[in-house]
C-alpha cells in the first residue's frame, strides 16, 4: 500500500454510504409500478442511460427527463418519479462511527457522487430514511451541480480546485472500478468498494492500510 500521505478522503454515495436498488425491475417493486419487459435490454438500458447522464450533469431538468423517460419505456411520467423515488435504499449502518474516526485523525472528508436533485435532496435533506450524514464531510459535491460526471476528468480537477488539494493526498472510494481508474489518473489514490459486503469494513481497513486510522 502506498505510503503516501492522505489529507482528503473521498466517498462515493450509492452502494458505498447508501444501498441502490438492483435494477429496473427491483425499483418497480419497491414503487408498486408494474414492471415492463424489456427494461433491461442492452438497447434500451444504453438509451435510459443517456437520459440520466442529461439528468445527472445538469442538462435535463427532473420534469423533462421524467417525461423523456416515461415516453422511452411507455409509462406515465408519475410512474417514473415514484421508480426513482424508490432508487434509494437506505444508508449502510456504521458511518457516524468511521467519520468520528477521521474527524479524530484530523482527515478532511468529501462526497463526490454521479447523482440528480431528486436523489440529493432525499439524501441531504429532513429527517427522511435515506437522509446521509453529508452534513459531517468538510465538502460535499454532486455531478448535477458541478456539470460533470465521473470519470470525466473535470470532475475530479473541480474537487482539487475547491479543496486546494494535491492530487496524490486525495483517497478516494467508489463502487465502479471506471471511477476509480478516473481518478487514479488525476493522480489521487483510490479503492474499488467490492459487492456484496460491507463499505464501511472496506474503507476502515483500507484507512488502515493507509495510515489514516490505527
Amino acid at each position: 500500500m502506498s505510503p503516501r500521505r492522505i489529507d482528503l478522503v473521498v466517498f462515493d454515495l450509492g452502494r458505498v454510504m447508501i444501498r441502490l436498488c438492483d435494477g429496473w425491475k427491483h425499483a418497480c417493486e419497491r414503487a408498486g409500478v408494474p414492471y415492463r419487459p424489456g427494461l433491461d435490454t442492452h438497447e434500451r438500458r444504453d438509451q435510459l442511460l443517456h437520459l440520466m447522464f442529461l439528468n445527472e450533469t445538469g442538462k435535463l431538468d427532473h420534469a423533462d427527463w421524467s417525461r423523456a423517460t416515461a415516453e422511452l419505456v411507455g409509462m406515465q411520467p408519475g410512474h417514473v418519479s415514484a421508480i426513482l423515488d424508490a432508487w434509494l435504499d437506505g444508508p449502510f449502518p456504521g458511518w457516524d462511527g468511521l467519520l468520528d474516526r477521521i474527524e479524530q485523525a484530523g482527515i478532511r472528508t468529501a462526497c463526490l457522487s454521479n447523482t440528480n436533485g431528486v436523489h440529493w435532496e432525499m439524501m441531504t435533506r429532513g429527517d427522511g430514511p435515506h437522509r446521509l450524514p453529508l452534513h459531517r464531510l468538510n465538502y460535499q459535491f454532486a455531478s448535477h451541480i458541478i456539470g460533470a460526471h465521473k470519470p470525466d476528468p473535470a470532475i475530479y480537477r473541480h474537487v482539487e480546485e475547491a479543496t486546494g488539494v494535491t492530487p496524490s493526498a486525495i483517497l478516494f472510494f467508489d463502487d465502479v472500478a471506471a471511477n476509480v481508474e478516473g481518478a487514479r489518473r488525476r493522480g489521487w489514490e483510490g479503492q474499488t468498494i467490492e459487492h456484496p459486503g460491507d463499505p464501511v469494513a472496506q474503507i476502515t481497513e483500507s484507512l488502515r492500510q493507509y495510515g489514516v486510522l490505527k
